[in-house]
């Protein structure tokens, strides 16, 4: 198994090979903008995609960081949803990454939609 990871979105082709495998990611988005993120696949590998850690929960609670620093000033229900094809995938998160691990077709679409509602973070207090 060879991961791929999506670290910056931005509207964008790619090729990533890698002993004779490889995927081909097409990424059709409009971020910061919105949180509506497409990438179009012609893979044969995983797919990681980095969820921003403001949409992210790190155990049972929101985190801002990854670290007790700071904290949200408010708690949100919203959470990032993923679709493979437009049906809901399930996925698990690592280090800041959503993996999908699956057999991958030319052609699957991977649709990420991340909360974009803007958030005060404040500073706990804690070193």
């Amino acid at each position: 198994m060879i991961s791929f990871f999506v670290n910056l979105f931005v509207a964008s082709e790619g090729d990533y090979r890698r002993t004779g495998k490889g995927v081909k990611v097409v990424q059709d988005n409009d971020y910061p903008w919105n949180g509506n993120l497409k990438f179009t696949l012609t893979p044969k590998e995983p797919l990681e995609i980095f969820i921003p850690g403001k949409n992210t929960r790190m155990g049972p609670r929101e985190v801002a960081l990854p670290s007790d620093l700071y904290s949200f000033e408010t708690t949100t229900s919203k959470t990032v949803s993923i679709k493979i094809n437009g049906v809901a995938a399930e996925y698990n998160m690592d280090k800041g990454y959503a993996v999908l691990d699956r057999t991958w077709k030319a052609g699957d679409v991977v649709e990420v939609n991340l909360p974009m509602d803007v958030r005060r973070v404040i500073a706990t207090g804690k070193l």
